[in-house]
């Protein structure tokens, strides 16, 4: 009986210090003086829709999009974007997170890539407290006569082939599109 006491006296001493409130703010607002938390409220119309092949670019119709890069937009596309002093972190659908280095250039957002060791232009803060990401999205077909690879994905900035260092043969799809975004306001 008298270990029975102590049992639910610790098991609700347990109860209570986990019901306490924890030092952690919510999600949803700025986390510090130099950090901001922006959500993304829409996605532009695509501003361009390129196929290179040996060299040469051709623009695409709209209509291949959804065959070329079918739910990749709706699976990559971020949803939350959280500023730093001098990093960003990207949230991403099924709990996809990413984290980069950044540097202002004035309103102009630059990302580093650490594969390609440089910096690269991803975006414009607009003077109403909004964001627009560059988001490229990018099919890459390559390989040789007995096998053929396809690389998917997306990256922030504008892309080109020039970008890429495509074998003969190659070819490259990719579609730019511009992720608007709004400043989250702290809850008080």
């Amino acid at each position: 009986m008298k270990y029975n006491i102590y049992f639910l006296l610790f098991f609700a001493l347990g109860l209570l210090g986990a019901c306490r409130k924890g030092e952690e703010k919510p999600k949803g607002e700025p986390r510090g003086s130099d950090e901001y938390l922006m959500k993304r409220v829409g996605l532009s119309t695509f501003s361009s829709i390129h196929r290179e092949t040996d060299g040469s670019t051709r623009k695409m119709r709209e209509s291949e999009m959804s065959t070329l890069f079918g739910e990749l937009i709706d699976l990559t596309a971020p949803s939350m974007i959280l500023f730093a002093k001098d990093s960003l972190t990207i949230e991403k659908p099924e709990g996809v997170v990413e984290k980069f280095k950044i540097r202002w250039q004035g309103k102009e957002l630059w990302l580093y890539h650490d594969f390609a060791r440089r910096w690269a232009w991803a975006g414009l803060m607009g003077d109403d407290a909004t964001f627009k990401l560059r988001l490229s999205y990018f099919n890459l077909m390559d390989g040789y006569p007995h096998r053929l690879i396809l690389h998917r994905g997306v990256e922030y900035g504008s892309l080109s082939g020039s970008d890429w260092e495509l074998s003969e043969g190659a070819m490259l799809d990719y579609l730019e599109q511009d992720a608007k975004f709004v400043f989250v306001p702290s809850k008080k």
